[in-house]
């Protein structure tokens, strides 16, 4: 299931893909979608498998939480649930409902540089066994929406600091430390770009420009180190996720306060630090020079422009076209 995100956000196809039991692993889930139909699905009993003991439920949602090992539990409950319990047409009627929204997908028209396309690049980059850091903002959300599933072996990390994107230059650079990507280790200066032992781990870390100008002082040790991470930044000259808003229509304000475009050239920031950079100048030779980049190996910095309002056009049209597919298939009766 991998449009989950798009035809979940619609109240319509919440209620009428009602299960009769919800068991969570884990966290709460990173799509608001999801996490929405969870929390309108009131009178379905919902269970938290969770090896720590924590309640993480911050919809407050779930009725019961089983502390014990995530894979003991379900290779127990394997042998004992019945195999009619999770008929075909079930099944079925799921993977012909992510069918159907995934094709519209395919086939909604692009113009320029749109994101989630581009962070569906990065994942069709991203060698077997890469970490990939996806930062918050627009980046999770198009990952969650946007991203095909595909059976690659890829880790995949975020953090969200106090206000969002606190740190996550920082974290990139401390994942790519802890997976083996130093050149060096710690305490022991290199030069940008040398070479590492064969095995090292790469990190690609997807981020937005705000993202990366707000922590810009952790690519310092992404260079001390000579660290296996290339950053990823969509530039879209200002906070994206604000035109999700209602604040979007209060021009000015909406602009000098919530936007806040500032025309940084991120050319500079790498030579700063001595990085390796790359401007990609359009969507179509993205894929091609992110493998070219990957190749090398990083520390590096991979810029691609994107336009704000036409993104947020883009993902609207997208979101639509795919409610209207899955209530189609819905009215097919293939859930009843």
């Amino acid at each position: 299931m991998d449009a989950y995100d798009l035809f979940l956000r619609d109240p319509e196809v919440q209620r009428r893909v009602r299960p009769d039991l919800v068991l969570r692993v884990g966290r709460s889930p990173t799509s608001a979608a999801l996490q929405g139909a969870l929390e309108r699905w009131t009178d379905v009993r919902q269970i938290v498998i969770d090896p720590g003991g924590l309640w993480k439920d911050h919809g407050a949602v779930a009725g019961d939480v089983v502390v014990t090992d995530v894979a003991a539990f379900l290779d127990a409950l394997t042998d004992r649930v019945p195999n009619t319990l999770a008929p075909a047409p079930w099944r079925g009627a799921w993977e012909r409902l992510d069918e159907a929204a995934r094709a519209q997908l395919e086939a909604c028209p692009r113009e320029g540089a749109f994101e989630g396309d581009l962070v569906a690049d990065v994942v069709t980059v991203a060698p077997a066994g890469a970490r990939l850091f996806v930062s918050n903002s627009m980046p999770v959300r198009d990952l969650d929406a946007f991203v095909p599933a595909r059976p690659k072996p890829l880790e995949v990390h975020g953090n969200r600091g106090a206000s969002g994107i606190d740190g996550i230059v920082s974290t990139a650079a401390g994942l790519s430390a802890g997976h083996g990507g130093a050149g060096e280790p710690p305490g022991a200066e290199v030069q940008p770009g040398a070479p590492r032992t064969a095995g090292q781990g790469l990190t690609l870390a997807i981020v937005g420009d705000l993202a990366f100008f707000h922590d810009a002082n952790g690519l310092q040790a992404a260079a001390r180190y000579g660290l296996n991470v290339v950053f990823v930044v969509l530039h879209n000259d200002g906070g994206g996720i604000f035109h999700m808003l209602p604040v979007r229509e209060q021009e000015p304000a909406f602009t000098e306060y919530f936007a806040t475009p500032h025309g940084l050239n991120f050319r500079h920031l790498a030579a700063l630090h001595g990085l390796a950079y790359r401007l990609v100048p359009e969507a179509r030779g993205f894929r091609h020079a992110l493998r070219e980049v990957v190749d090398v190996g990083g520390p590096a910095i991979v810029e691609i422009r994107t336009d704000r309002d036409e993104n947020q056009r883009m993902r609207l049209a997208a979101a639509d076209a795919v409610r209207s597919a899955a209530l189609d298939v819905l009215d097919q009766g293939v859930f009843e």
